[in-house]
């Protein structure tokens, strides 16, 4: 990081003593039990999800503030309506992101690069992509554009 402001779309981490460019690593990962959430058939690995009850989630979704937070990404299906989800860490769930990019959610379930800017969308930062296929999940706070 160069000295003064971070550049845009610069993710930083508190070190103890100051405030440093973030880097992936690691493999950690927070996970559910396998096949522990019910989810949509539609859904595939990959998809952000929302709570809707216990352990029963949908697609999230910029588009409303009722279909976020995105509480975690599906990283495998067991059955058609069951899912297992990372709630935090490395998911290698995806194809085409842009290592070191930060995602948003998108539109039924996607992430996307950029963040909603129409009135009454939410914002909700979800991830920086360490790779191509692997983004590590770190689920944000939303915010709604005015």
């Amino acid at each position: 990081m160069a000295a003064g402001a971070p550049g845009a779309g610069e993710v930083l981490t508190w070190n103890g003593a100051a405030w440093a460019p973030a880097t992936p690593s690691g493999g950690a990962q927070i996970t559910s039990a396998a096949g522990a959430w019910t989810v949509p058939a539609g859904a595939v690995v990959g998809d952000l999800i929302y709570g809707t009850g216990v352990f029963t989630g949908a697609l999230a979704d910029n588009s409303s503030g009722t279909t976020v937070p995105a509480i975690g990404v599906v990283i495998a299906k067991p059955a058609a309506t069951t899912a297992t989800l990372a709630y935090f860490g490395e998911a290698a769930s995806f194809a085409g992101l842009t290592p070191g990019a930060v995602y948003y959610v998108g539109l039924a379930g996607a992430v996307t690069l950029a963040p909603p800017v129409a009135a009454g969308s939410v914002v909700q930062q979800v991830g920086v992509a360490a790779s191509a296929t692997t983004m590590v999940f770190n689920p944000g706070p939303t915010e709604v554009v005015l």
